[in-house]
Parts: C-alpha cells; sequence; structure tokens
C-alpha cells in the first residue's frame, strides 16, 4: 500500500514526480510479478506502463494513469483479453492488479 506521504507527493502539481515515489509504485507492481517499462510524466498525469514478461514475450501488459489534477487513479490491463479500464483509490488499482495477474 502507498504511504500518505508518497500519495502527497505523487499528487502534489508543484513539483514534478520524483524517482524515489515511482519506485514505491514499482515496489507495488513487483508484488504482481510485473515491472514497469515505461514512464511518461507530462506534469498533471502520468502514465506508468507495465508488463510482466515470460520469454521475453509479455503474457500481462497495462498502463496505470494518476491523474494529479483529479487526485486518483486509473488502469488498463490486457491478459488473453481486454479488461475494461476502472478508476479510484489506491486499494482499487491493487484490486484490479490481482485480478489481471492471477490468471
Amino acid at each position: 500500500m502507498l504511504s500518505s506521504v508518497v500519495l502527497n507527493e505523487i499528487f502534489n502539481i508543484k513539483y514534478r514526480i520524483s524517482d524515489q515515489a515511482i519506485e514505491h509504485i514499482s515496489d507495488e507492481l513487483d508484488k504482481f510479478r510485473c515491472v514497469i517499462s515505461r514512464v511518461d510524466d507530462n506534469d498533471l498525469a502520468i502514465t506508468i506502463c507495465f508488463d510482466r514478461c515470460i520469454n521475453n514475450l509479455p503474457i500481462v501488459e497495462g498502463e496505470i494513469r494518476i491523474d494529479r489534477v483529479m487526485n486518483n487513479f486509473g488502469i488498463i490491463g490486457s491478459c488473453d483479453g481486454l479488461m475494461l479500464p476502472i478508476n479510484g483509490d489506491w486499494s482499487m488499482i491493487l484490486t484490479y492488479l490481482e485480478q489481471l495477474t492471477c490468471s
């Protein structure tokens, strides 16, 4: 779970998101055996692309979008088919990741 300190940093639009905050998200993704493949920081929104590969072939792909203005997260992913996107707090993202990666 992301701490309130990390969440405050993620959603503080006065400053760019730090590498440490991205590392916290990476640690969370690691629990689902997923790794970050790309981060696009557009100041007001950050997109984090992630995947899980076996033999260099992605079996899970997705992206987490951090909306720094609306203070929420969005996620969409695929694993043997597309899952619908969802928006919400970090606990919803973790629930989505659990469902996405359990197959």
